[in-house]
């Protein structure tokens, strides 16, 4: 298993997420960046992990005080989910 494969950027989202319920937002949006990034590569446009990506990263974003940029991935993460209707 690579680093381009759906697997190891779902572990990624995940202790993305860990890191953010243990307080850590620097390592939570790395693992979140990277999940994105790889999702990105190796997903069509409309995929649910590419929109759940998107959303958390947006979560973090809020909590770190930057709602602008929450703003922008929660707005990415609302086109997948409408194109997923």
């Amino acid at each position: 298993m690579g680093e381009f494969h759906p697997d190891v950027a779902f572990i990624k989202n995940s202790l993305g997420n860990l890191w953010v319920q243990k307080g850590n937002s620097a390592k939570a949006v790395k693992y979140l960046e990277d999940s994105l990034k790889t999702l990105i590569k190796i997903c069509a446009p409309n995929h649910p992990m590419l929109a759940e990506a998107c959303h958390n990263l947006g979560k973090v974003c809020r909590q770190n005080g930057d709602p602008e940029k929450a703003i922008q991935y929660f707005e990415k993460a609302l086109t997948i989910y409408k194109k997923m209707e």
